[in-house]
């Protein structure tokens, strides 16, 4: 039993730790990149509209904070998991089975010319 556990147990350990800490911090670093780059658009169209009203202001919703929370959220070993199971996989694969709609929304029988 033993000689099984030495020999088995680094395998275990390293499977563990791809499925657990490495793959949910991947995720992670993946999804809120993409979520800051959008975010970051958006707060230039937002800041471009402020500027060009005369009583125009914009509050950014990207700020220091927002990329050294995003970093620890995909860093630290349990959080990292919570959060790309709670936070940022319901985006990203709501986003894949919406292209996948699209991509397989053809007709079968094209609609009439009128």
């Amino acid at each position: 039993m033993i000689d099984w556990l030495t020999q088995y147990m680094p395998a275990w350990n390293s499977l563990l730790a791809l499925f657990l800490y490495w793959l949910p911090m991947v995720v992670c670093l993946i999804g809120y990149a993409i979520r800051i780059i959008n975010d970051t658009a958006g707060d230039r169209k937002k800041r471009g509209a402020a500027e060009a009203s005369d009583k125009g202001f914009y509050v950014p919703s990207v700020t220091v904070g927002t990329l050294v929370a995003c970093t620890l959220l995909s860093i630290i070993p349990i959080v990292n998991l919570w959060s790309a199971i709670f936070d940022v996989s319901p985006e990203v694969t709501s986003s894949i089975i919406s292209w996948f709609g699209r991509l397989l929304s053809v007709p079968l029988v094209p609609s009439r010319k009128k």
